[in-house]
C-alpha cells in the first residue's frame, strides 16, 4: 500500500488535510509580514496608516480564527466518528476470527459444561484471577454462561485469613466482589471456607465480610470456620438460619484449647456430621 491514504471514494484525505492546513499557514505567514515592521507597543501614539494596518490585520484575524474554529470543530467530530467505527470494525474482525476457532463449532451445553469445569476450583474473595473471572472477560456468550448459566461455578467460596491483601482493598471493592460471587451463586447451596484471625487491624473488616456472608446462611450447605475466641460470638449469628447445613467444621486456635458449640449445628440439619478440632 502506498503512502496515500485514499478512501472508498476516491478522495485523497492526506491532500485534503494538507489542503486546510496550507490555508492557514499561508494567512498566519501574511499577517506575520504585516504586523513584524509595525512599531512596539507603548512605544508612542501610531499614525493613521499604522492604525488601519492594525484594523485590518485584526478583523482579518477574526475571520482566519473563526473558519480555523470551524474546522477544528469539523475534524474533530470526524475523528471520533472514526475512532467508533474504527472500534466497530475491530468487533467484526474479532467476531469473525471467533467463528474460525474450534471451540465456536461447540454446542452450547458442551461449551457450558467445559466453562463450568474449568472454574471448579473454590473463589478466593481476595484474588479476581480465578477462572470464573477470566471466562466472563472473553466475549459475550461466555460472559453469560458463566454468570447465569453456571451458578455452581460460584458456590465454592473462599474467606482466607484477611491480612494485608485485604487491607490493600478498598472496602467497597471487596464488598463489590463478594456480593458479585454471593450473586452469581443464585439460589444454589454453598460451601464457604471462611478463616478469622485475631489481628485487631482487620476485625472492623472481618466483621464487615461475616455480616454480608451471614445473610445468605439459609444457602450454606458446608462450612469450614477458623475462629479465635475474641470473635466467637459471631457464632450467634448462625442460629436458626443454618436449614441447608450438611456439614461442618469448626476450628478453634487458642492457648489451653477452645471449645466450640458443636450444637448449633447440630440443632438446624438432620445427620448433620461435625468435626471441631482445638489446638493449644
Amino acid at each position: 500500500m502506498s503512502g496515500r491514504s485514499i478512501t472508498h471514494e476516491g478522495v485523497d484525505l492526506p491532500s485534503m488535510l494538507q489542503a486546510i492546513t496550507s490555508r492557514y499557514n499561508d494567512l498566519l505567514f501574511a499577517k506575520q509580514q504585516d504586523v513584524l515592521p509595525l512599531p512596539p507597543a507603548y512605544s508612542g501614539p501610531l499614525d493613521q496608516r499604522t492604525t488601519g494596518i492594525l484594523k485590518e490585520s485584526g478583523l482579518c484575524l477574526d475571520y482566519g480564527l473563526a473558519y480555523i474554529d470551524a474546522d477544528i470543530s469539523h475534524l474533530t467530530d470526524a475523528l471520533r466518528q472514526l475512532t467508533e467505527n474504527r472500534r466497530l470494525l475491530h468487533d467484526l474482525k474479532r467476531g469473525c476470527r471467533a467463528a474460525l476457532y474450534p471451540i465456536s463449532i461447540l454446542s452450547l451445553e458442551i461449551l457450558t459444561d467445559i466453562l463450568c469445569y474449568a472454574a471448579n476450583d473454590p473463589i478466593n474473595v481476595f484474588d479476581t484471577k480465578h477462572p470464573a473471572w477470566a471466562i466472563s472477560k472473553v466475549c459475550r456468550l461466555w460472559r453469560t454462561i458463566i454468570t447465569t448459566v453456571c451458578p455452581e461455578a460460584w458456590t465454592r467460596i473462599l474467606v482466607p485469613c484477611v491480612d494485608y491483601r485485604a487491607i490493600m482493598l478498598k472496602d467497597d471493592v471487596l464488598s463489590s466482589v463478594l456480593g458479585t460471587v454471593l450473586s452469581r451463586s443464585q439460589t444454589h447451596g454453598i460451601d464457604f471456607t471462611i478463616k478469622f484471625n485475631e489481628v485487631p487491624r482487620v476485625v472492623e473488616l472481618q466483621g464487615d465480610i461475616w455480616a454480608a456472608v451471614v445473610l445468605h446462611a439459609d444457602r450454606w450447605e458446608k462450612l469450614h470456620l477458623s475462629i479465635h475466641p475474641s470473635v466467637a460470638d459471631i457464632l450467634g449469628d448462625l442460629r436458626g438460619r443454618l436449614s441447608s447445613l450438611r456439614e461442618a467444621d469448626a476450628y478453634g486456635f487458642a492457648r489451653g484449647g477452645y471449645r466450640c458449640s458443636n450444637t448449633i449445628y447440630r440443632s438446624e440439619a438432620q445427620e448433620l456430621q461435625v468435626s471441631s478440632q482445638f489446638e493449644g
